[in-house]
Parts: C-alpha cells; sequence; structure tokens
C-alpha cells in the first residue's frame, strides 16, 4: 500500500467502556512532524469522536465484534501539511479496514471528509451528500 509509505502512524484505540484511552505511536524518521502538537492530536481525537458519523461507525464495529472491539483510528497523510488526517475503521487481526478517512485543520478547527464519490469535501458536504439517494 504505497499511500502509507512515509507517513506517520497514530493508533489510537477506544474501547466502550474504557475510561483511558490506548495509544501506540510508530514514527517515521523521514517525516517532519515538528508542526504537530500533542494537543493538535488530542483536539482532532476528541473532536472525531464527539461526529456522529463516527459513533455510527464504533456502534457497527461493536456489533460485528460482539461489544470486544470499538473504532480505531490511524494517523494517515493529508492532502494539505497544514492538517491532520486520520482513518476511522476496524482495527482487525489481520488488516486495517478503513471505514472513513477525515483531515483536520487544527488553526481553523475545519473538518473534510474523503467520500469516495465526491472526493476530499467539507464536513458540510459530506452531510448534505449523503442525506440525498446516491446517483449511479
Amino acid at each position: 500500500m504505497p499511500y502509507f509509505a512515509g507517513v506517520l502512524l497514530l493508533i489510537f484505540c477506544c474501547s466502550c467502556g474504557e475510561a483511558e484511552r490506548e495509544i501506540d505511536v510508530v514514527k517515521d524518521s523521514t517525516r517532519n512532524t515538528n508542526k504537530i502538537s500533542a494537543e493538535d492530536i488530542n483536539f482532532a481525537l476528541d473532536t472525531l469522536m464527539k461526529l456522529p458519523e463516527v459513533k455510527q461507525v464504533e456502534r457497527k464495529i461493536l456489533a460485528a465484534t460482539n461489544g470486544k472491539n470499538g473504532v480505531t483510528f490511524l494517523q494517515s497523510q493529508p492532502a494539505d501539511n497544514n492538517r491532520l488526517g486520520f482513518d476511522a475503521g476496524y482495527n482487525g487481526k489481520d488488516r486495517f479496514e478503513t471505514r472513513l478517512s477525515f483531515e483536520i485543520n487544527p488553526g481553523t478547527r475545519q473538518i473534510w471528509v474523503n467520500d469516495t464519490d465526491s472526493g476530499l469535501v467539507t464536513l458540510d458536504n459530506y452531510r448534505s451528500i449523503h442525506k440525498r439517494p446516491r446517483q449511479f
């Protein structure tokens, strides 16, 4: 998967009912991460966890795993270096299954979603697109 090459990976595991979050960080020494602060990452993850779209993914994963796993975030390479990229999904035994991809600008607090049909769109546009039936 060349998309993940040269990417700072952050796996953020949340489990329903747990008070603490487990965080595993794998840093790629070829990427300059000086602009990304722990405060920016915490803001982004807290914001994403509050989104109804992420809560829906969480419910589906909990149902599919009988409550054993929750949503996981994998930090991905954003299209813009001023943003943080995160894939939300299921961290399975053999692979990570992305359900939603987000980009967040910590400075402006704007959120984008990488939609399979429309590409990278703002969260408001994503929500308006998915209120209507999909056109094929």
